[in-house]
Parts: C-alpha cells; structure tokens; sequence
C-alpha cells in the first residue's frame, strides 16, 4: 500500500471486535481525492470519493479489518468485481459502500490526522517527514526521489 502510519494505528485497529472495522481521520476540510465516508449513530452509513464535501464527516486511511465472516462477502464481491469489466474502474470504497448496502455494519476506529499519511506525491514526503520521522527513520532513509 501506499499509507505510512504509526504502530500505534494498526495495534488499535487489532483490537476492535467489530466485522469491519476502517481506519479513519476526521479534518476540517475534504477534498475530491480523498477517500470520504458519512457517519451516523457510530457507524459508517458511506464510502465515497464522490460523497459532498460538506456532509463528509471522516475520512478512510484505506486500512480496514475484515472478521467473522465479512471477510468472506468481501471476498464475494472482489471475485465479482475482478471478473467483470464494468467494474474493472471501482474503487475500494465502492465494495464497501456494497457490503453496507447489503446490510452490514461497517465500524471505525479513528485516528489523529497526524498519524498516518499516503505518499502518492513529492509533497506528500514532507507531510511524512514532519509527522512520521520520529517513528520510521530507516523507512525514509530508503526513499530516493
């Protein structure tokens, strides 16, 4: 993947007991890339890049924990989606999106903004530098731009 994180994210993902658990961060502002989801009574109700950007209330980090047999309706629905072309240009977030629509329920564990960052872009390596350094010196000690 392309998410650099603090241990810390993934040791409090472990411990949720939910069927789906997303990591995810609130901000003040989204923008159209992100990977925007709507909560609602602790659950997350939408998955989209495409949700308003004034009714996303969270964002997901794109590391999610599938259990108790979620993981075997997620697997459904990737070999559904990985076999027929029309869905050959969905994002993660559309099976998601699918697995509520069919009716479970999709928790999260938040996190601090600052803990995690995507390196898509060069200035995505300063966000990491600033707030992850501390935590994973070799790992920025290997990238080379």
């Amino acid at each position: 993947g392309d998410d650099v994180f603090k241990k810390e994210v993934l040791e409090k993902l472990l411990k949720s007991k939910e069927d789906i658990s997303m990591v995810i961060d609130k901000k003040k502002r989204y923008t159209q890339e992100d990977a925007k989801v709507i909560i609602r009574d602790n659950k997350i109700i939408k998955a989209s890049k495409d949700i308003d950007l004034k009714l996303a209330n969270g964002e997901s980090v794109g590391i999610i924990k599938f259990q108790n047999g979620a993981n075997l309706r997620m697997k459904e629905i990737l070999d559904k989606i990985v076999r027929d072309k029309k869905y050959h240009s969905f994002n993660y977030l559309e099976t998601i999106q699918q697995l509520i629509d069919s009716g479970f329920k999709v928790s999260f564990v938040e996190i601090p903004e600052k803990d995690w960052s995507e390196l898509d872009f060069h200035v995505d390596l300063a966000t990491i530098k600033k707030y992850i350094k501390p935590f994973h010196k070799d790992f920025l000690k290997s990238i080379k731009f």
